[in-house]
């Protein structure tokens, strides 16, 4: 189940571990459970395009502006950012019609329109993320425009007792159980290993692994092309008769 309270579902990951539950048991390894799930949560996120952590996020970008702060604000309200480790895709409103933007901008589009002479065109057709929360667009817009971007949550931190778990609660429990039980050198380990892939195999149905070929940081080609024009006025010196 989705959305289950912190407290609870390491209330689960304790009966997979086999600790006694009672009134007054001891908490000490909560935090240390904590950090597993959250942990587990967030490295799941990161390898499956779960489509109930699909969002999209919009950022204003100025005119004779290179760069642009990673939107923190989903365009629903919700207050978060997208998942950099996971699929992206960009698109720009220009002349009423919504246009994809590509990732990644190298020397190439540089040499076409050179961001360090200020040299601008409209639309933007290249974005790539820079780190520090901070993306770069190319070529630099000489109006304003908006980017919209399509992706991931971050799954939430699970730190306080009220926090809500964002993907299946068994599933994480029963991975992590798995993995102190190996490192225990439990034979239950591979029992409960098994039915943690066994869950995966149900729900992954409706979910797909990120596509590598457009994973941000790395040069990629996407399948609709890279294709792109730029405008260019050519002035003859002698134009003649």
């Amino acid at each position: 189940m989705r959305g289950n309270r912190l407290s609870a579902v390491r209330r689960i990951l304790k009966a997979h571990l086999g600790v006694v539950i009672s009134e007054g048991y001891d908490t000490a390894d909560d935090a240390l459970y904590n950090q597993l799930l959250s942990s587990k949560q967030t490295q799941m996120a990161t390898e499956w395009n779960w489509e109930f952590l699909k969002d999209k996020w919009d950022a204003q970008v100025g005119a004779g502006a290179r760069y642009v702060a990673q939107p923190t604000k989903t365009i629903t309200g919700i207050n978060d950012r997208f998942n950099t480790d996971n699929e992206v895709l960009a698109f720009t409103k220009y002349s009423e019609i919504w246009q994809p933007v590509d990732y990644g901008i190298d020397e190439d589009d540089y040499n076409i329109l050179d961001p360090e002479l200020n040299q601008q065109q409209d639309p933007i057709l290249k974005w790539q993320y820079v780190g520090n929360n901070q993306i770069e667009i190319w070529p630099i817009p000489a109006s304003a425009a908006r980017i919209r971007f399509e992706g991931f949550r971050i799954p939430s931190p699970l730190v306080s007792d009220d926090d809500l778990v964002d993907l299946d609660d068994e599933l994480l429990c029963l991975y992590v159980a798995a993995e102190r039980l190996a490192k225990a050198e439990s034979q239950d380990a591979q029992t409960k290993f098994a039915a943690a892939e066994k869950r995966l195999m149900k729900l992954r149905g409706a979910v797909t692994t990120k596509d590598e070929g457009i994973q941000m940081g790395y040069k990629y080609v996407r399948t609709r092309g890279n294709r792109y024009t730029v405008p260019i006025t050519v002035a003859r010196n002698n134009p003649g008769p």
